[in-house]
């Protein structure tokens, strides 16, 4: 039996006094326990008995300090300070106990008036830490060999949220596919892994195509999608992979791309904007899209040649200007 739960019986009494005493129990130990395991496996257990509304994210800084700490990269921060001796199965059990107490905010939230801007906010927040959360829990499992059954249920629920919001977390699923679990899912649930695969590289015209099969139609139904938003988002993430191949985009290639009307594009070019997946600007007279940033969806041959054009365009351009410089330096000491 582990440490914790030694301590967990060693409280008496009712179940309210008695979770009580556990709570203050666990937390005097996780304070003075040095091995990092240990502060591990007590931080799980901390987190088992607390209420809801000490994990509760979305709150702000210092009203709950469980939940701050809960913050990703504030525990993997904090955990560095304890030390690297954990083991891929207590890490396993932190978080999940994270996801869990994450479902548990969720359950209290959702008899809320989901009407209230307070509490979408704190749903959303919710939802994104249990994704975080979810993919570290998978994280932990580095070869085929080591998958079991809490494997293949947190990656399907992974895999079903990188496809519900592929926008938010956008950064933190972008590696999704090459978790051992998440790739298993070709063998166990390939239709889920296809509709994956295509949020993540694939654009509108695959999704399309992919929708168009009767067969895999039931994927949406089966894991509760959204047939509208998924395409929203899939042109979303079009747009963003159309804007990391130029520089300046016609509104007729956006238009043609994602199926709209020329006098759509700006909207879904401001939507983009929005996401925080890009930064542009529209040349109304030109009807030229001017992209100064957006993220990378994938990074692969393609895109390291993508790259070399555009430092050695500006490498051309800042030769240019030294040449200038020279030029006029010379001219004014004649």
């Amino acid at each position: 039996k582990s440490l914790a739960d030694e301590v967990g019986r060693a409280a008496g009494g009712d179940d309210a006094k008695r979770k009580e005493k556990q709570s203050a129990m666990v937390a005097a130990l996780f304070n003075l326990r040095n091995d990092a395991g240990e502060k591990v496996e007590l931080l799980a257990k901390i987190i088992d008995l607390a209420d809801v509304s000490a994990v509760s994210p979305g709150q702000p800084k210092g009203v709950a300090v469980l939940a701050d700490l809960l913050e990703s990269n504030v525990l993997k921060s904090t955990m560095k300070l304890w030390g690297e001796t954990t083991t891929n199965t207590e890490l396993r059990s932190l978080y999940k106990s994270v996801t869990k107490a994450m479902e548990r905010v969720l359950a209290k939230l959702s008899k809320d008036d989901q009407e209230d801007k307070t509490i979408a906010l704190k749903i959303k927040k919710t939802e994104e830490r249990k994704q975080t959360y979810m993919l570290h829990f998978l994280e932990t499992y580095t070869d085929e060999s080591s998958l079991d059954s809490d494997a293949n249920t947190y990656a399907q629920e992974a895999a079903t949220g990188a496809i519900r919001d592929p926008i938010n977390l956008f950064s933190t699923q972008r590696g999704i596919l090459g978790l051992p679990a998440i790739s298993a899912l070709q063998k166990s649930q390939p239709d889920l892994y296809d509709l994956l695969k295509i949020f993540v590289s694939g654009k509108l015209q695959d999704y399309r195509d992919f929708t168009n099969m009767p067969d895999k139609m039931a994927v949406f139904s089966a894991y509760n999608l959204s047939e509208d938003d998924c395409t929203k988002n899939m042109s979303l993430l079009s747009l963003v992979s159309l804007a990391g191949e130029h520089e300046e985009i016609p509104y007729s290639e956006i238009a043609s791309t994602l199926s709209v009307e020329e006098d759509d594009v700006e909207k879904w070019v401001i939507a983009a904007v929005a996401s925080g997946l890009m930064e542009a600007k529209m040349d109304q007279l030109s009807k030229v899209v001017i992209v100064e940033r957006c993220a990378v969806r994938q990074f692969g041959t393609k895109e390291w040649s993508a790259l070399k054009i555009r430092l050695e365009k500006y490498k051309t351009n800042v030769k240019g200007v030294l040449d200038a410089l020279e030029k006029s330096s010379a001219l004014t000491e004649g």
